[in-house]
């Protein structure tokens, strides 16, 4: 048997980790309902006294099942609340790709978890360095970089070139930050200056041409006045 201050001094170390998980329920309040359970025609003026002395008397055995059975309920709570952070980031991620018209058909893969093959979070046909992108995203309260860039760098088995995007806390989705080897960093800076430098060329090839037309042109009215000015005087 459990005296009411064991009882409490549990509900305490229960409810320690639990509130950073969940608002609705405690360990009391699923002991209430546990209570409820077993006793439904109890009238609720009588339910504070009877529930004190349910807790005086509940066997010990089935206060480590409840506690196993609450321990459980928070834990999918949480996994669910993760999941469904992970889903907006993603969804966050594949607009993002879509409307800087990087790949119109990016989505996030709601299966990327659902097995264990190595699954990339982000459906796309965008490539860097001559493979597809291979996005993991991660939105947390507190950043474990580290792991994460181990799991994004799962998906090079599947030649997948690893990027990891994360959103940490209260962060806005402006705030969400990209990680990549160096590497692939300066590759991808190496090409943005060629593409530049491209532009530059074709540009400037532009204007040589169109400034060399216009010098065709100009000498070729020149011609033709000197041909007309020569018939003329040669009485032709």
């Amino acid at each position: 048997m459990f005296t009411k201050e064991q009882i409490n001094q549990a509900t305490i170390m229960a409810n320690k980790d639990q509130k950073k998980l969940m608002d609705k329920e405690t360990f009391e309040d699923y002991l209430q309902e546990k209570h409820f359970e077993e006793n439904p025609t109890l009238l609720d003026d009588d339910i504070p006294d009877a529930f004190n002395e349910w807790l005086e008397n509940v066997d010990t055995q089935d206060v480590i099942e409840y506690a196993d059975i609450f321990i459980k309920r928070v834990l999918e709570a949480k996994e669910k609340e993760v999941k469904e952070k992970g889903k907006l980031l993603e969804s966050y991620v594949a607009d993002q790709i879509v409307s800087k018209g990087l790949d119109p058909k990016a989505r996030r893969d709601g299966a990327s978890g659902a097995s264990n093959k190595e699954k990339a979070d982000i459906v796309t046909s965008i490539q860097c360095l001559g493979r597809n992108l291979g996005i993991e995203c991660k939105n947390y309260k507190v950043a474990h970089v580290q792991d994460w860039w181990k799991q994004a760098q799962k998906l090079e088995v599947i030649d997948r070139e690893p990027i990891l995007v994360y959103k940490l806390g209260q962060e806005g989705f402006k705030d969400t930050k990209c990680i990549i080897y160096l590497d692939t960093f300066l590759e991808l800076l190496k090409w943005t200056t060629k593409a530049d430098t491209r532009e530059e060329i074709i540009q400037e090839d532009t204007y040589d041409k169109k400034s060399a037309l216009y010098s065709i042109d100009y000498a070729i009215s020149e011609l033709k006045k000197a041909k007309k000015k020569f018939n003329k005087d040669e009485n032709i």
